[in-house]
């Protein structure tokens, strides 16, 4: 997830973190999907197809980090860089098209691309995926678990 000036919420990144690194597979397979989501505009090292005639850079691998991000004021520390067994912290909740989605903060980083001059702060998620039992309902492998007393 992209989270840019183009949103409609406000996010404000925290500290660099001291750790500037590699992007995990799925942060750097969405981002080269991103990117090239219009037109070619960025390869992989290895990829050995490209068309001849357009100006094809090759991805970077890094990134830097940022130790939190605020978002509308919260502060959100991704699991990555959380020094607490605090899930609160990089738990988010998101609306889209009435749905409601929530995730796992990985890591909040900048990317900088040779020839894509934009600035954006980037978010990787893990989704959680949204399972419609209840937890009290019969048949449940948890029911023993609940008890309620009245």
């Amino acid at each position: 997830m992209a989270l840019t000036e183009r949103s409609q919420i406000h996010v404000q990144p925290g500290p660099v973190s001291a750790y500037q690194g590699d992007l995990s597979d799925g942060a750097r397979s969405a981002l080269y999907n991103y990117y090239n989501s219009e037109h070619k505009r960025v390869r992989y090292d290895l990829e050995r197809h490209h068309d001849r005639g357009t100006i094809c850079h090759i991805m970077n691998d890094t990134a830097q980090f940022y130790e939190y991000a605020l978002l509308d004021g919260r502060r959100i520390t991704p699991s990555t860089r959380s020094q607490r067994d605090n899930a609160g912290s990089y738990i988010v909740k998101y609306v889209w098209r009435n749905e409601t989605h929530a995730g796992e903060v990985v890591s909040i980083f900048h990317h900088k691309q040779s020839g894509i001059h934009e600035e954006s702060l980037f978010a990787e998620i893990k989704w959680m995926k949204n399972l419609p039992i209840s937890p009290l309902a019969h048949g449940d492998p948890w029911e023993d678990l609940y008890v309620v007393t009245i």
